[in-house]
């Protein structure tokens, strides 16, 4: 299965909390960026984001797995509501 979030990243908490979410998760997460993408699990390829808008974040993987990392992601208000 493929999901796709927006993601609003505020503070560095909230940046080191997504990559931190991401590396104990199974599923390959992909973050947009421009034309391509980089590696969600990645700190540095997040920090190179422009954290300014909410970012677009796509989960793959099992059903399950995608909705565990979602609910971690609300828990730690991460999902950009807007």
């Amino acid at each position: 299965m493929k999901k796709c979030l927006k993601i609003n990243l505020k503070n560095e908490k909230q940046i080191k909390e997504f990559c931190n979410i991401n590396a104990k998760s199974e599923c390959d997460i992909d973050v947009e960026k421009g034309r391509g993408y980089i590696d969600g699990k990645s700190i540095l390829g997040v920090l190179s984001l422009n954290l300014m808008k909410p970012i677009q974040v796509f989960l793959f993987g099992d059903d399950e797995r995608i909705e565990e990392l979602e609910n971690q992601y609300k828990v730690s208000d991460l999902i950009f509501e807007g």
